[in-house]
């Protein structure tokens, strides 16, 4: 691995797959994103591990049939200011991935999370990606998304995240490889992640998914080619966790 490397956990999800923690421990700096802030937060606490940026991934929609083993929006909102607490904000990244956009709930539950974290940390957004095993996987729980294709259309999109910026003018509202958000879209290793974590940037030489901003630092460390044990309806590998 390249001394100006940055791991990356984008393939699964950490809490269940270690693969990242021998790189960790070794004090290599790397970026976390997660549903399970609780076990992060515990392991990375046991290792004193803290060269690292903690994405959270809140979407109110935990234990619910969409998410059925992800942690409730109350215990992942207190374990997310943990999180704060011990990293500090700027290492800790608050990801509501994905948003359904029409579904109006996630306006109540954005609020209350931003109402009880205890700082202010960064806000990474992102929309459903309505993929055909995703239809198939939703449709048999009776959930039927009001548009055919991959993406939401653009104006429904755009209209929910000018909602967003409207209600929390305070807050920089980032968006991840979001076709039609060209303004908005900030690679999850971008300039300030790589000042963060005092690693020299490094271009893109190899070819990313489209819409990707990253710069060139990412090495991903999960390789597991199927859902984790989350069991998420939307995720996008198409091989349904068996463990479940």
């Amino acid at each position: 691995m390249h001394k100006n490397t940055i791991w990356i956990t984008e393939r699964g999800d950490p809490a269940y797959d270690l693969s990242w923690l021998p790189y960790a421990i070794k004090k290599m700096p790397g970026i976390i994103i997660t549903k399970s802030p609780g076990i992060i937060y515990n392991i990375l606490k046991n290792f004193h591990i803290k060269n690292v940026i903690v994405h959270s991934t809140i979407t109110g929609m935990g234990a619910t049939q969409i998410e059925p083993n992800v942690c409730d929006t109350k215990t992942a909102i207190h374990y997310t200011s943990k999180l704060i607490a011990y990293l500090g904000d700027e290492k800790v990244v608050l990801r509501i991935d994905p948003i359904i956009p029409c579904n109006e709930n996630i306006n109540i539950i954005i609020k209350e999370i931003l109402c009880k974290l205890i700082t202010k940390p960064r806000i990474r957004i992102s929309f459903m990606d309505q993929y055909c095993h995703v239809r198939e996987r939703l449709n048999k729980i009776g959930v039927t998304l009001p548009w055919k294709g991959l993406h939401a259309p653009i104006l429904l999109r755009k209209r929910y995240f000018a909602k967003l910026q409207k209600a929390y003018p305070a807050w920089n509202i980032e968006t991840c490889a979001e076709p039609g958000f060209d303004s908005s879209n900030i690679g999850c290793i971008s300039l300030f992640d790589c000042n963060v974590l005092q690693v020299p940037i490094e271009k893109q030489t190899k070819q990313q998914r489209n819409g990707c901003k990253c710069f060139g630092n990412k090495f991903e460390v999960l390789k597991s080619p199927q859902q984790c044990l989350h069991a998420c309806l939307y995720c996008y590998w198409k091989i349904d966790n068996i463990n479940v």
